[in-house]
């Protein structure tokens, strides 16, 4: 029996199915589950969220939790359904030491919240939950989608990463850095595992490409980016509210 049947046959107990309806329809505040063990609760839940792509929110008392629930949840749903959104620091309640990776991948989460605000999948723990993000307008003004065939110059470009405090270097190899070599400029986004590498031919966008900053080498052509400055500290000035504030008011809390 595959994947799929599993889940589906998961999907089709009662018990299964009361609670689709408790969660989905909204006919109750507050729901409690007992008796599942090891990877069952994530089995049960993604069998829910594969059929409904719902806006929903799992939040776990400390990231290792969430970091072994959301492996669950990527195992059964697929690589980049269910997205893990981590605390800004690298030890819990040390604000003085910042972690990039973690605040490259709250960027992330947040964008694509912004982006999907009626379907994602966030498993968070409650310390990141807690720290408080910029405003979805300032999210939304300091942030630039650009695609292949748009029409941009070099100089805007310029102008909104000095803006957002982009640091300009000879060769990109962290989060908030960007270069350029004739019509070709490479950017590291705060939204992107990965830099970019934008061509640009006169005030036309000819291609965007992922790379590896350690070999240069290409990964995937893209259609479409999305340039994030630092979020947590690049607008430390700029005004923040609760996360939670930051979701649809259809999000689904599972606690």
């Amino acid at each position: 029996m595959d994947l799929n049947s599993v889940l589906q046959k998961i999907l089709n107990q009662p018990e299964s199915r009361r609670l689709e309806k408790l969660l989905l329809k909204s006919e109750c505040d507050r729901i409690h589950l007992d008796g599942l063990t090891g990877s069952s609760d994530a089995l049960l839940l993604a069998a829910l969220f594969k059929e409904h792509r719902h806006a929903a929110l799992f939040i776990f008392g400390d990231r290792e939790e969430a970091a072994y629930f959301q492996n669950d949840l990527e195992n059964i749903l697929g690589v980049g359904r269910a997205i893990l959104y981590p605390s800004s620091y690298k030890k819990p309640y040390q604000i003085d030491l910042p972690d990039n990776g973690n605040i490259l991948q709250r960027a992330e989460v947040l964008t694509r919240i912004n982006k999907s605000r009626d379907h994602f999948i966030v498993v968070t723990d409650a310390e990141a939950a807690l720290e408080r993000v910029i405003t979805k307008k300032t999210l939304e003004r300091n942030t630039l989608d650009i695609k292949v065939g748009e029409k941009i110059t070099f100089e805007f470009l310029m102008e909104f990463l000095q803006e957002n405090k982009f640091e300009r270097i000879d060769f990109v190899f962290e989060p908030g850095q960007y270069s350029i070599r004739g019509g070709i400029m490479d950017v590291y986004s705060f939204a992107h595992e990965l830099p970019f590498r934008i061509e640009l031919y006169g005030d036309k966008i000819e291609s965007i490409r992922s790379f590896d900053p350690s070999t240069q080498l290409s990964e995937q052509s893209l259609g479409f980016v999305t340039l994030i400055p630092n979020i947590q500290s690049g607008l430390i000035t700029e005004e923040h509210e609760s996360f939670f504030d930051f979701l649809p008011d259809n999000t689904i809390f599972l606690c």
